[in-house]
């Protein structure tokens, strides 16, 4: 399964929760939208910074994996890899199952994030 998880400001995190429709949005964007980069700047936190965060939390472990903003972890009794990918205003998890290190650390360090599979 892959997931998509936005990162809300935390000024608007009230405007998402009384219209839902929002997260449809979010979806519906892409580059070639005119007024993408101005939505997206007024809406959602920037992600780049989990690149370190998550490499702080993962390079101790001999399951980890890293390249540039690419983060892979493999469970060594299942033999799951579940990859995270950061993009600039998205984070980009590819996993089997919905919890995982990734998705429970982004959980710990912010509570303003929208999921979208």
């Amino acid at each position: 399964m892959r997931y998509k998880i936005y990162i809300i400001k935390q000024e608007k995190n009230a405007m998402f929760q009384k219209y839902p429709a929002l997260k449809t949005m979010l979806s519906c964007l892409t580059d070639t939208n005119s007024f993408y980069n101005q939505q997206i700047d007024l809406l959602l936190e920037n992600t780049t910074d989990f690149n370190s965060f998550f490499y702080s939390n993962f390079y101790q472990r001999d399951d980890y994996k890293k390249i540039h903003n690419h983060h892979q972890l493999e469970n060594q009794l299942t033999n799951e890899i579940s990859k995270c990918i950061v993009h600039e205003y998205c984070l980009e998890i590819e996993s089997c199952q919905k919890t995982n290190s990734f998705i429970e650390l982004i959980c710990h360090k912010t509570q303003n994030y929208v999921i979208i599979s």
